[in-house]
């Protein structure tokens, strides 16, 4: 499934889907969780800032595509403002 541009900072290159314990630990530098714990499962997209993107974390999900479809889902704009 495709990623979508980060609807912050608009990088592509840089969104990437990460398994959410790895990510978490790489960014406290120690695990989060006990070994054999399943409390944090799952995946996270995140807009690398190491690679140019802004840090913008988001899409979580038990699978790397649910976690790339609520990445991409994006919420209605209104056309018109209101005044």
């Amino acid at each position: 499934m495709k990623i979508k541009k980060c609807p912050f900072c608009g990088e592509k290159d840089s969104v990437e889907v990460y398994d959410y314990n790895e990510f978490y630990s790489s960014i406290f530098k120690k695990d989060i969780l006990p070994e054999n714990s399943h409390v944090a499962s799952g995946f996270v997209v995140n807009c690398n800032v190491i690679e140019g993107g802004c840090g913008a974390i988001g899409g979580y999900g038990l699978t790397k595509k649910d976690a790339i479809k609520k990445w991409n889902k994006r919420a209605h704009i209104a056309k018109k403002a209101l005044i």
